[in-house]
Parts: C-alpha cells; sequence; structure tokens
C-alpha cells in the first residue's frame, strides 16, 4: 500500500456511531435477518465499519487502493452473506441451520484467524519439533516497574 503524497496529511472522513450488535439490539437484529436469503450471520464490527465507509474511503484516497485490495475487501464484506452459498443442517425436529459460507479473504478477521491457526500448526509440527529449547523473552512497561 502506497502512503499519502508528502505534504498532505492523511485523513479520514468521520466514522459515524455504529449502533450496538448485540443480541436484541435492532441493528443485531437486522445483520442476522432471521434466515432470509441475503442476511447477513456475523456479528463483526469491522465488516459493518467497512460496508459504511468503503466506498467514500475510495472516492476520497483513490491511490491508496489497488485491485488486489480491492478484491479482498469485497470478499471480506461479503463474508458471511448467505446469498452467497450456505450449508444447511437439519435436525429430526424440524429445526433448520443454515452456515454461511467463509469468503477466505485475508482482510477478514474470522477468516483470516483460521489460515494463521493452521499456519502456527504447521509450524509447531516442522519447525518447533526439532527444538528442544525456546527462549522466551517477557518486557514490563517501565511504568509498572
Amino acid at each position: 500500500m502506497s502512503a499519502a503524497p508528502k505534504g498532505r496529511p492523511l485523513r479520514l472522513p468521520p466514522l459515524a456511531r455504529l449502533p450496538p450488535l448485540g443480541r436484541g439490539s435492532p441493528a443485531g437484529d437486522a445483520l442476522r435477518g432471521g434466515g432470509e436469503a441475503g442476511a447477513v450471520a456475523p456479528q463483526n464490527r469491522l465488516i459493518q465499519i467497512f460496508r459504511d465507509h468503503w466506498e467514500p474511503f475510495k472516492q476520497f484516497y483513490p491511490h491508496l487502493v489497488n485491485k488486489d485490495i480491492e478484491v479482498n475487501v469485497q470478499k471480506m464484506m461479503a463474508c458471511g452473506l448467505l446469498a452467497n452459498g450456505y450449508a444447511e443442517y437439519r435436525c429430526r425436529c424440524g429445526h433448520i441451520k443454515r452456515v454461511p459460507f467463509s469468503c477466505k479473504s485475508r482482510f477478514c478477521l474470522r477468516c483470516a484467524r483460521v489460515y494463521i491457526d493452521k499456519w502456527v500448526a504447521k509450524m509447531k509440527e516442522t519447525v518447533f519439533a526439532k527444538v528442544k529449547h525456546r527462549h522466551i523473552i517477557l518486557t514490563v512497561p517501565g511504568s509498572l516497574c
């Protein structure tokens, strides 16, 4: 990602106050959507921020957005939409649970977390399996000493 042009500070448009996303809140219930085909499953505030402010950001700073970033942001904003496909689980009692497919974007906190966890597990098996000891350094801020 390139930096802002020299002499021009990077200033983002102000963010609107975000409504709470918990269960029972109007915003949270609207995002979950109650099983509609286009409903959003996750309670992800980052995705909500991008949905609300991505287009104005691109208009304000087009020089900071390349094709790769645009593709990954679009995938992240579509993460968890039932309209993009889902797995459906049915219980004998008739209950139906729909689980939306993930986006696998590097910008999505939920999907990137899965990738990072797999990478860490692989490193433990390959690199750290041969190490007999580990050196860990913990630091304490000076204000706490």
